[in-house]
């Protein structure tokens, strides 16, 4: 209630209403602007509202919900925005927006063959990645093209050399590398030299060990 009053005493007054309310919107913080997630691994709708807190000028909580995932989710490699919602308790509500990065570290992998493989005949090996294309590896310093998540090769005598052969710089597409693995290819049989020219011989009835026998020869090998 408002009054007024002149000099002659002569009084009007007006009756008018305070609203009194909260027009202010929230304010938020996002933890981390890109939030990074590893193949094959989730993260769930939880870990995306945790990352972003919420405070207002008169509420002590506020609601938060997810109005955009286009991260769902998924885990092919990309990144994803998702956008989240805080709400007051009057309906003013503000958004924050980050994005969710799902990327593949794990290397290339070879099977068929490892570090302790010693060959003696052609042997077929696989080579895979869980979530993208090999691109490429290197046989004995000589690229060879892959472009493919998984691909059988045979190693045999038409591509690898008597003795160590190496397998490097095999990646994928993402930029993974898998550690270098040196293998042994050899199918050149050992050499036996006897040590001394012309025949023994032993009385009858003595014997002679395998060791006497062994010590009369040597045997080399190429690899």
């Amino acid at each position: 209630l408002l009054s007024w009053t002149d000099n002659a005493g002569n009084e009007s007054t007006l009756i008018f209403n305070v609203l009194i309310g909260d027009f202010e919107k929230p304010t938020y913080s996002i933890k981390q602007s890109t939030m990074y997630v590893e193949c094959p691994n989730k993260l769930s709708e939880a870990d995306l509202l945790n990352n972003v807190t919420f405070s207002d000028n008169y509420d002590t909580s506020i609601s938060k919900t997810i109005v955009t995932n286009n991260y769902k989710q998924n885990t092919n490699c990309g990144t994803y925005s998702v956008t989240i919602r805080g709400t007051d308790t009057s309906a003013n509500y503000t958004e924050a927006t980050f994005n969710v990065c799902v990327r593949d570290t794990i290397a290339p992998t070879i099977t068929g063959i490892n570090s302790s493989t010693r060959l003696n005949k052609s042997v077929t090996i696989t080579l895979a990645d869980t979530y993208s294309n090999i691109v490429s590896f290197k046989l004995n310093g000589t690229l060879i093209e892959v472009n493919a998540k998984t691909k059988e090769i045979t190693l045999g005598a038409d591509n690898l050399v008597q003795g160590t052969n190496k397998i490097t710089e095999l990646k994928d597409s993402l930029g993974n590398v898998a550690s270098d693995l040196s293998f042994i290819y050899d199918t050149i049989a050992p050499v036996i030299t006897p040590n001394v020219s012309g025949g023994g011989s032993i009385k009858s009835g003595d014997y002679i060990t395998s060791e006497q026998v062994k010590a009369q020869f040597t045997a080399t090998d190429e690899v």
